[in-house]
């Protein structure tokens, strides 16, 4: 996602991807500092400003789909979905016979898309 904090002409490039391990970090000339931080500990950070104020709307919010134990869908899972441009959620398989979130529908329907 690249985004341009209002009023500047600087931009700056987030990515979102889910990996089984730490990856690896390459400095370059724009970077002070390379290091793999949990998303609560973000804000207690000295973020640039730019960064700061889209920080809320890169952060996944987890989101729960019912499914059951034999659902192909479960082979996916947990995995981050995005859900429209720029906003990501957390998704993670739940028992078939639980309550589904308000986002469990579209969810389970981008994850068919992907099978």
């Amino acid at each position: 996602m690249t985004a341009r904090p209002r009023g500047t002409a600087w931009t700056y490039t987030t990515v979102v991807a889910d990996t089984d391990e730490l990856l690896h970090t390459v400095p370059n000339r724009e970077s002070a500092e390379l290091r793999w931080v949990a998303e609560d500990d973000v804000t207690d950070l000295p973020l640039h400003p730019g960064f700061a104020a889209s920080w809320q709307l890169l952060r996944t919010a987890p989101v729960t789909v019912p499914l059951h134990r034999g659902d192909e869908r479960r082979r996916r899972l947990p995995c981050t979905v995005v859900i429209e441009d720029g906003v990501f959620v957390w998704c993670m398989p739940g028992d078939a016979d639980l309550a589904p979130s308000q986002l469990s529908p579209r969810v389970s329907s981008l994850l068919e898309a992907l099978t």
